[in-house]
Order: C-alpha cells, then structure tokens, then sequence
C-alpha cells in the first residue's frame, strides 16, 4: 500500500473518530436534556406527593378541623336558641389546647365592634370546650394548639 492511500485511510478514520465523538457528545447532551425534561414535567407530581404524605403523617390539621366542627355546632346549637340578631359583626378568637383537649385560653383577637356579641362568642367557646384529647402521633409532636377561629354573626 502507497504512502499516500495509508495516510489518506489514517485521515480518514481520523474523521470517522472525531465524528463518533462528536455524535457521542450530542448524544450525552441529548440524554441529559431529556432526562432534566422528565424531571422538570414530574416535579410538581412529586411535590404533591410529598404534600400529601406529610398531610396523612401530621394529624393536628385534622384535629384542628375537629375543633372547629365542634365549635361550630356549638355556634349553631347557640344561635338556634337566640332571638334573630338585628346587627352583624366579625370577629376572631385566638384559643389554646393542651393535649388532654382542655382550652387553655381563649382571648378575642379581633373585637367585632360590639362587647355583647365577642362575650357570646367566648362563653361559645367555653361550653363547647372540652375538646377530644389529642391522637397518640400528635401528642409526639406538640404540646399545645392554638387556633386562630373566626366568628360571624348574621
């Protein structure tokens, strides 16, 4: 074989190998970008996912929302009894839990305006109180709750 066909064969295959690498970057480059795709498109699945299991593994939103339940017939079972109010108001009141389900506290956060309506909604409170105790789980994780409950009166 002639100097010449050797080293046109050696340049070549010089070609030949700088393409596959070449064609190996774009390939790596292209997996990468397909896999970061896949993970871009799945995020927000797991995140919800995630949220969802820290929800079932944390049970003080549901005993929270147990409270309120109770407080609210509390509110219904009131008010049914009581003649039509002729004015309304809003008001919140900050009320603390232990874990045996005793209110703690109960203070109003944000009068309505009017003193008769935020003595009713405390004394509400009050006799819907006491709570359930709360679950084994979340007494590992709190001592104490405290709610934030809004009232309005129609």
């Amino acid at each position: 074989m002639s100097d010449w066909l050797k080293r046109l064969l050696a340049g070549l295959e010089a070609r030949v190998h700088a393409r596959q690498s070449a064609v190996r970057a774009v390939l790596v480059i292209a997996g990468i970008a397909v896999v970061a795709a896949l993970g871009a498109a799945a995020w927000p699945i797991i995140m919800e996912l995630h949220s969802e299991q820290v929800a079932a593994a944390d049970p003080r939103p549901a005993y929270v929302n147990r409270v309120r339940d109770q407080i609210q017939q509390a509110t219904r079972d009131t008010f049914s009894r009581l003649p039509k109010q002729d004015r309304s108001g809003l008001l919140k009141l900050r009320i603390e839990i232990n874990p045996e389900g005793q209110l703690i506290s109960a203070s109003v956060a944000q009068p309505s305006g009017f003193s008769d309506i935020d003595t009713l909604a405390m004394r509400i409170v009050k006799e819907a109180a006491p709570f359930e105790p709360f679950p084994p789980a979340m007494r590992k994780m709190t001592t104490s709750v405290e709610i934030l409950t809004e009232f309005v009166v129609q």
